[in-house]
């Protein structure tokens, strides 16, 4: 019973968005046939979402009745705007398109989506060191405070966290994250579905080339990984941006309301990457760019009317990527009066800076040993690491976009080059070289802010991943049809390739995706395929949204459960310990206030419990209370408490009080401490451990030979019963 209140609790809180969304997307577009509305309405699902939320946060009703309350009164306010009813289902790639190929395309798109879905609902979400350090921390204090507010005690608090508002939302409504896969499965779709409906838009010759590459997408190793772990900010800007790629591709039936709401679309998806991290503000400027530009080439405007013809456009551009991609930068720059704080830029302070930096670049490694191969092999296979066949997929295709558009501009030809910034693609693969360039000299891509050794992480650069199977795509597209077909088998044996790495792995789930995949294909192929159109004798919303609600009960049916650790955490097979801990922790009386001395201090997380049932004591080294970055950072500079960190993923002290460590953390409210080990392998333990014993004041409840938890005077011992 307490499975199927679960299931339905989910299933409501993932439809709510859906009805508003749906009569936005037919209010913005009036003369869309159901299938660019439905696209749209997933491009403002996280919107919607997100805007709840926003909007709830200065009150304090961040919780899951004061969230479903809004979303149920949304509901009811969107039925009033007035919509044009949608066109009936028609095909979406019927013209000039093969069937062998579509047929085998279809079944891949469906089989891929269908293996996601089934592998994280038996797997549940997991949570890695990033999630550890504060993408859960974030998001779970959240959810105790009801507020967007959380400590701000390291440097990963004061990211952008736009992607994580989709996670807290699905978290909302049973505190577990269990469910939060189906944010990241949300995005890997529309990222999907950005793919496919831009070889629709673009009018290619053959769309299954742009189904295939989006196969090779979804099946990829780095990104099924991303869609596994509690939230994925380098998948969600990506999705969003190439989602906002759609919108620069003008239609010869488009009005004058159809671009301005175009227009609109793009801002507020290239807001919502920004707003997930720094590093997409480049891309999305160029992406702005072109959809400013891309109309007035179309009219063929002269240099004087096109100042007049911008003003329009660049305003509800601006407005829209400010209004979805300026909260978080705001939040810093009042808080610390530097909305890109800890790291110091221009005439912003900061613990952060450019000596700090400098050795977490890709490029000082290249510039600094430009004749290493080891250096130069590591980088590039690592970025190419999607796993490695796809990466070169991506970046073959690319290459030859970018061959292809250059030489068209170099040939001198007046016409040619007209055509080429007429055309999106340029526009789109501009962005990702954008991209690519400003990585390499970008924070982070090389190391870690110790700069000890060279780490380059290909999932910082997923947009560009996405582009470059877009691209190929579009230059299969161009060729002639041996080369089409050709195409089509190169990329089917990549998918397939990519298919038997799953089978190895999860060998039912793939054989269920790949029958499920089939079978879906015929369907697709009998009916839209033969070019025949659909319409039903009740509104389309409500019949999906109430055969979602059903599906979601049979299948939800199973809950994560609490012995699953290794799978929610993400431990190593050989640190058995780590999972006896997590149980312990788990053991905990709810709402406890728990707290750790631990070498791995910033990976705290899992302190909260795997419901988020506890309360994080964020204290130092000597058992005080953390001050907020910014705060400790200003002390510094004016003279105040030594000490405080200059930077770091965590706020380091000394440990300098050993007489007073207990009497500090019982004074910092904590009721049970867990002290770790250094390693798995060496004996050493944290410094604190002494102080502790020799205090006296707390009392062992707990131990495995790897850590230890200690309980404050007068809280109960939740293991008395099987305490030898």
């Amino acid at each position: 019973m307490v499975q199927l209140y679960t299931s339905l609790l989910i299933s409501i809180f993932l439809l709510l968005p859906l009805t508003p969304a749906w009569r936005v997307s037919a209010w913005l577009f009036p003369n869309h046939d159901f299938w660019r509305r439905a696209f749209l309405t997933a491009c403002l699902y996280p919107l919607i979402v997100s805007g709840v939320l926003f909007l709830l946060h200065p009150f304090g009703l961040l919780t899951a009745r004061g969230v479903a309350t809004a979303m149920v009164l949304l509901n009811v306010i969107s039925l009033f705007v007035k919509v044009e009813p949608s066109a009936p289902f028609r095909q979406l790639y019927v013209d000039g398109a093969d069937r062998i190929p579509m047929f085998l395309a279809t079944a891949f798109i469906f089989a891929a989506c269908l293996f996601q879905f089934i592998k994280l609902y038996f797997h549940g979400s997991t949570l890695f060191s990033d999630d550890l350090a504060y993408h859960f921390v974030t998001v779970t204090g959240w959810m105790r405070s009801g507020s967007l507010s959380h400590p701000l005690i390291a440097m990963g608090s004061y990211y952008p966290f736009n992607p994580h508002l989709l996670s807290f939302y699905l978290t909302l409504p049973t505190g577990n994250i269990r469910w939060t896969w189906l944010a990241s499965v949300f995005w890997s779709l529309l990222a999907m579905a950005s793919i496919i409906r831009l070889g629709s838009t673009m009018g290619s010759v053959n769309r299954a080339h742009f189904m295939l590459v989006a196969s090779v997408f979804a099946f990829s190793g780095s990104i099924l990984w991303m869609t596994r772990i509690f939230c994925s900010s380098d998948l969600a800007g990506a999705s969003a941006l190439i989602a906002a790629a759609v919108y620069l591709v003008p239609t010869t039936d488009d009005t004058a309301r159809d671009r301005n709401a175009s227009l609109l679309v793009a801002g507020l998806m290239c807001g919502f990457a920004i707003g997930t991290k720094p590093t997409y503000l480049v891309p999305a400027a160029v992406l702005l760019l072109g959809a400013l530009v891309l109309p007035m080439l179309r009219d063929r405007l002269d240099f004087g009317r096109v100042w007049r013809a911008s003003i329009r456009p660049a305003m509800i551009l601006g407005g829209a990527v400010f209004f979805t991609g300026s909260f978080w930068y705001i939040r810093n720059l009042i808080i610390s009066g530097n909305p890109l704080f800890p790291i110091r830029s221009i005439f912003f302070s900061g613990p952060i800076r450019s000596r700090h930096i400098e050795p977490t670049v890709l490029a000082t490694y290249l510039f600094k040993q430009p004749f290493d191969p080891a250096v130069w092999s590591k980088s590039i296979l690592s970025l190419l690491d999607w796993p490695l066949v796809s990466g070169i997929v991506a970046f073959l295709g690319l290459l030859l976009a970018c061959i292809y558009i250059a030489a068209l501009l170099w040939s001198g030809d007046r016409q040619r080059n007209f055509s080429m910034l007429e055309n999106p693609m340029s526009w789109i693969v501009l962005s990702a070289v954008a991209m690519f360039a400003m990585h390499i000299f970008s924070p982070f891509s090389g190391s870690t802010l110790d700069g000890s050794r060279l780490m380059v992480f290909s999932r910082y650069i997923v947009y560009v991943f996405i582009v470059g199977l877009l691209a190929l795509a579009w230059m299969l597209s161009l060729g002639s049809r041996p080369v089409r077909v050709v195409g089509c088998v190169l990329l089917a044996l990549v998918v397939l390739w990519h298919m038997g790495i799953a089978y190895d792995r999860y060998p039912l789930l793939m054989i269920a995706a790949v029958v499920m995949g089939l079978g879906a294909s015929i369907v697709y192929s009998v009916f839209l395929l033969n070019r025949r159109a659909f319409s039903f004798s009740m509104p389309a919303i409500p019949a999906f949204l109430g055969l979602t609600l059903v599906t979601l009960l049979l299948v939800g049916g199973r809950e994560f459960t609490a012995k699953e650790y290794r799978l929610q955490f993400d431990i190593h097979p050989g640190h058995e310990a780590m999972v006896e801990v997590m149980k312990a922790i788990d053991t905990l009386p709810e709402g406890s206030r728990v707290a750790q001395f631990s070498p791995m201090v910033w990976e705290f997380g899992y302190l909260y419990g795997s419901h988020a049932q506890h309360e994080l004591v964020f204290i130092d080294q000597n058992g005080l209370l953390m001050s907020e970055l910014h705060v400790a950072h200003k002390e510094r500079r004016i003279g105040g408490p030594t000490g405080h960190p200059t930077f770091g993923l965590q706020v380091h002290f000394h440990y300098n009080q050993p007489d007073k460590v207990a009497a500090n953390t019982l004074a910092a409210g904590v009721e049970y401490l867990l002290v770790t080990k250094y390693s798995f392998d060496e004996a050493e333990w944290p410094p604190q451990r002494d102080g502790l014993r020799k205090a006296g004041l707390h009392t062992l409840v707990w131990e495995n030979g790897h850590s230890e938890i200690y309980a404050s005077p007068g809280v109960p011992n939740p293991f008395a019963e099987d305490w030898n």
